[in-house]
């Protein structure tokens, strides 16, 4: 019996502990903060610095790189593409 019992009040925990979880999932909001500009423009920098200002905070703070960063890091070679491909490339 007593097993049953503690069972029992292990799932009473389990199922506060999810409701409290949900509780504290709701509070939270999703920032989302997109930066554009030119080249050289401080965009990398600006993320970087918002970043730090941000988790000193205490926020969790996610980034994600510049596209254009991305793919040529990757092996596109800007001057190799018809120009066609270097105007989407860019818009």
């Amino acid at each position: 019996m007593d097993h049953y019992l503690n069972l029992i009040k292990m799932k009473l925990k389990y199922e506060d502990l999810n409701a409290m979880m949900e509780a504290e999932q709701k509070k939270r909001k999703i920032w989302k903060l997109v930066l554009t500009g030119g080249p050289c423009g401080g965009k990398t920098t600006g993320q970087a610095r918002l970043s730090t200002f941000f988790e000193n905070l205490g926020w969790k703070v996610y980034r994600v790189p510049e596209t254009a960063t991305v793919l040529l890091g990757g092996g596109v070679n800007f001057a190799e593409l018809p120009e066609y491909a270097q105007f989407e490339f860019q818009h």
